[in-house]
Formats: structure tokens, sequence, C-alpha cells
């Protein structure tokens, strides 16, 4: 996903801006239950610090030192967060309630299975697990929309009810 980094570090601007939004959708969930898992008690601080670290990212030129030489870009972004949470938990320790904080509308919520016992999961893993789950998710969304604009749904849909489906619902090849 970040080989679009150089290309969006030359060309900048808008575009370089609309990419790195698209990558912020991207890694929404990821850094939600990383953070949930490692920064917050609460749902409600973990979407209020996902916030902050996504403006912040948005903000800053800190994704421009990514260099895909040294390491995979998940790494890179794992450190980055840590950091942040690091230097924001510094921060509201040292001052009063408020501050100025940018709020960016992204609700989803974080999989069940993540906050039940936020102690019982390793942030690392589920950062990359969630992150994992949210590309098969946008792959199965493009491959969706590729079929039906070819007017080929019922393939689809044939591979979604066997192969998408859990595996107790599944019908046979025959069925």
């Amino acid at each position: 996903s970040w080989g679009m980094v150089g290309r969006l570090h030359a060309t900048g601007g808008r575009e370089y801006r609309a990419g790195l939004e698209s990558l912020c959708l991207r890694y929404w969930k990821p850094v939600q239950a990383f953070v949930r898992l490692t920064a917050t008690r609460t749902e409600e601080d973990a979407k209020d610090l996902t916030q902050e670290f996504f403006a912040w990212l948005l903000e800053g030129n800190v994704l421009r030192r990514y260099d895909s030489e040294r390491g995979r870009f998940r790494v890179f972004l794992k450190v980055l967060l840590r950091r942040f949470a690091r230097d924001q938990r510094d921060a509201r320790m040292a001052q009063k309630r408020g501050g100025k904080v940018r709020t960016v509308a992204m609700d989803d919520a974080l999989p069940d299975a993540l906050v039940a016992d936020p102690n019982a999961i390793d942030p690392e893993r589920a950062f990359d697990r969630i992150w994992a789950m949210e590309m098969a998710r946008r792959a199965v969304d493009i491959v969706r929309e590729r079929f039906r604009s070819t007017k080929r749904e019922i393939q689809f849909r044939v591979y979604e009810e066997y192969d998408l489906k859990p595996a107790d619902g599944s019908p046979t090849y025959a069925e």
C-alpha cells in the first residue's frame, strides 16, 4: 500500500492529500484497536486519540520520512503511533483539561472480540489482524463492484455464498 507514498511525494498538492486520506481510512480500524489496547480505557477515548493521530499525520510531514528500504510501512506506522500516544499522554498529564482538538468523523466501532478484554490481546497482533481484515473486505468490495459493472452478479453471488459465508452455512458444489 505504500508504494504509492513515493508517487504521492512527487505529485504533492491535492493528490497527495487525497492519498493520505485514503490511507487513513484504510488504517483507521487497526489504529483504533492499537490505541484502545495500549493507550486508553474507554472506547470514546480511543476514538478521540485515533482522530488526533490521523489529524496529526495529515497536518504534518511525518509520513515523508518513510523509507521502504528500511522496513514495512505497518512497522513504521506502529512506531509513529506509539510515540504519538506517549507524547499525548505526557501532554495530558502536563496540562489541565481543554486544548484544541480537531475531530474527524469516522464512526466505525472495533470488533467486539477486541474490546471484550483489552488486556488479553496483544496490540501489535490486533493491529495486523484488523488491517488484514480491512484489506480483505476492501478487496471483496472491489471484486463485487467489478462483477456488478460487467453484469456478472450471479457469479459473484455464487462466490459469496460458497466462499464468504461461514462454513456451517456454505452450500455444497451440487447445491
